[in-house]
């Protein structure tokens, strides 16, 4: 009986020590992505919006002049080749005179006009070379009139060729029909006229400045 008694008052003591429990927060519940805070977009996901827009266009001033229009006995230039690069747009043209402004002839389409072809040039236009696009006379400052490609580069470098250079079978002092949209006056000289042909046949996107 002493020993019953012995281990009840253990029990007690053992009892009457242990430690109190707390009672424990409820746990949030877990967030759902069907409510507004969504979980981060993955990486592929994330749209970035570039700019599109256009740089300057390169010469301006020539799209504010009027060098499509000729008249009868004007000095012209006609573009006989092109090829548009990255690295420079060549150009072969030839210079003359107009017989006879843009006209349509049967079975034609186009307008063209007749011109008589006095002499051949072979051109490069480097677009930029000059560190301007857009100031004409820090562009009209880099040209090179003795060679038709050059070292280091200028915005326009042109030589005056032979009649059957490069395997063109242009003839000279012979009159010939054009296609309008390769002629242009030379009322600001050959060098404008050159930097009108190489946007349009090259820069599309910049006609009409």
């Amino acid at each position: 009986m002493k020993r019953v008694a012995g281990l009840l008052a253990v029990w007690l003591l053992l009892f009457s020590c242990a430690p109190e429990q707390t009672e424990l927060p409820p746990l949030e519940p877990a967030p759902t992505y069907d409510s507004p805070a969504q979980p981060p977009a993955e990486e592929d996901d994330i749209q970035i919006e570039q700019n599109t827009a256009l740089p300057p266009s390169p010469y301006s001033w020539t799209a504010r002049a009027d060098l499509k229009s000729v008249v009868t006995e004007e000095p012209a230039l006609a573009v006989e080749r092109v090829e548009c690069s990255p690295d420079g747009i060549f150009i072969i043209a030839s210079t003359g005179r107009v017989l006879q402004p843009p006209a349509t002839f049967a079975g034609q389409g186009d307008t063209e006009v007749t011109i008589v072809r006095e002499d051949l040039l072979a051109a490069n236009i480097y677009v930029g070379a000059s560190g301007s696009l857009d100031d004409r006379e820090v562009v009209e400052a880099s040209v090179d009139p003795t060679h038709y490609w050059c070292i280091p580069k200028r915005e326009v470098c042109y030589q005056w060729i032979e009649f059957g250079d490069f395997g063109l079978a242009l003839r000279k002092d012979r009159a010939a029909r054009v296609s309008s949209g390769k002629i242009y006056n030379l009322r600001l000289g050959i060098v404008t006229a050159l930097q009108r042909s190489a946007i349009d046949h090259c820069l599309p996107e910049y006609d009409g400045g």
